[in-house]
């Protein structure tokens, strides 16, 4: 197997995990955010955010570097359609990058330093900005992972042909 090939299916399995995060949080977790009492939620979200600061940045990293190694590598094939399917792959990357900073950081930020006890009044502006963020992040996972897979396909496809 080419390294190509190996670093698309790394793409691939990866965008597929965000991809199944993102729908995910369509048909749960945004409903169940926008839902839930603020008490149960800053400390649900706690948790949930301790654990996800620490692992995103790594598997976020992860998917980036296979997305961009995987176009790199398959520059030297004649065909371009993959390469580009990947470069939208990565701008839906950079975008989900974009709308976390803007609309989920701060109600992380928010959430870490009060308790049940102590909702500020914002609480509810900020839960409405981060459930759209996330409605928002969630497209652009989807897209990451349906581009990748069809940069896949065309790979695949080409390669079948020769």
């Amino acid at each position: 197997m080419k390294a190509a090939s190996v670093f698309l299916l790394a793409a691939t399995v990866g965008t597929g995990f965000l991809g199944g995060i993102g729908f995910l949080n369509f048909i749960g977790f945004g409903p169940a955010m926008k839902n839930t009492p603020a008490e149960h939620l800053v400390s649900h979200w706690q948790v949930l955010d301790g654990y996800m600061r620490v692992r995103m940045p790594i598997f976020g990293s992860v998917i980036l570097l296979s997305l961009i190694g995987s176009a790199v590598l398959l520059v030297k094939q004649p065909y371009t359609q993959p390469i580009w399917f990947l470069i939208i792959a990565v701008l839906f990357i950079l975008a989900d990058i974009f709308v976390a900073t803007r609309y989920n950081f701060s109600f992380n930020r928010m959430i870490q330093s009060i308790t049940p006890e102590t909702i500020p009044g914002n609480f509810e502006y900020l839960r409405g900005r981060s459930v759209l963020g996330f409605s928002i992040r969630s497209v652009c996972m989807i897209g990451a992972f349906v581009s990748t897979l069809t940069a896949l396909f065309l790979h695949t496809a080409r390669g079948l042909q020769r």
